[in-house]
């Protein structure tokens, strides 16, 4: 009966430590998840609030929006511009949303969204919002 007692006490230690470890690992796994979803979020934030000014001014001029309206947003960015149009559009009627649609359909920001709704994929669906907030 002792032998047993001791072969367990001998299996049950290092079990207990990896246990401990592995669970230590996860955690700090899970630390470093959240904090890289905080930088992408703080970053999304930036971005809305440096091109906010630029893509609310656009929407109530009554110029024609031109190329050199349109450089100033990076296409790369183009999800976080597609956001604040959109956001502005929900907000206005009447001259403001054709201008809203001027501006997605220069950026390209229509052929986007619409194979986005088109798509079979579900990562690609535009209802999908599963950003770190």
């Amino acid at each position: 009966m002792q032998n047993l007692a001791e072969w367990f006490r001998d299996v049950l230690i290092p079990l207990l430590a990896g246990a401990a470890a592995l669970m230590l690992l996860l955690l700090l796994l899970l630390i470093a998840q959240r904090g890289v979803r905080e930088l992408r979020w703080r970053r999304l934030e930036f971005l809305k609030t440096r091109f906010r000014p630029a893509v609310f001014g656009l929407l109530p001029s009554t110029t024609p929006i031109t190329a050199t309206d349109l450089s100033q947003f990076p296409p790369r960015h183009r999800e976080v511009i597609g956001e604040l149009v959109l956001a502005q559009l929900r907000l206005v009627r009447g001259n403001e949303t054709l201008r809203g649609g001027e501006l997605a359909d220069g950026l390209g920001l229509t052929t986007a969204w619409r194979a986005a709704l088109e798509s079979r994929q579900w990562w690609r669906s535009p209802t999908r919002r599963w950003r770190s907030a």
